[in-house]
């Protein structure tokens, strides 16, 4: 899985993920990134997944993670870009209802700075 992290002049973090999320070791690599945006001060992120092709319960879990790290720093997360196939993923495991679910990286954006 790559990771690549850009960030929107009013402060908000879009990390974006390409390939799979199916191993511990990438799990690892994700939540050291996303870490080490919130210790530099960005809390509003926005999890872009539209290169995303496959995901499992362990990158599931990774993903609950990342949003109770972040609503623990007092920030929020948007995820957006979800393919068909990780979408029925989070409907079947009702992680729909918890997550902020956007179309695009812009409307996630949107979301943040209401």
């Amino acid at each position: 899985m790559e990771i690549s992290i850009t960030h929107s002049e009013d402060n908000i973090a879009v990390l974006s993920l390409t390939g799979s999320l199916l191993t511990e070791g990438e799990g690892v690599a994700l939540m050291d990134a996303f870490q080490h945006e919130v210790q530099n001060g960005y809390t509003r992120m926005v999890l872009e997944l539209q290169g995303l092709k496959h995901v499992n319960s362990a990158g599931l879990g990774v993903f609950i993670r990342l949003l109770t790290r972040v609503r623990t720093a007092g920030g929020e997360l948007v995820v957006c870009g979800i393919s068909p196939g990780i979408s029925s993923l989070f409907t079947i495991t009702k992680l729909h209802t918890i997550f902020r679910i956007a179309e695009d990286a812009t409307v996630a954006k949107k979301l943040l700075s209401a």
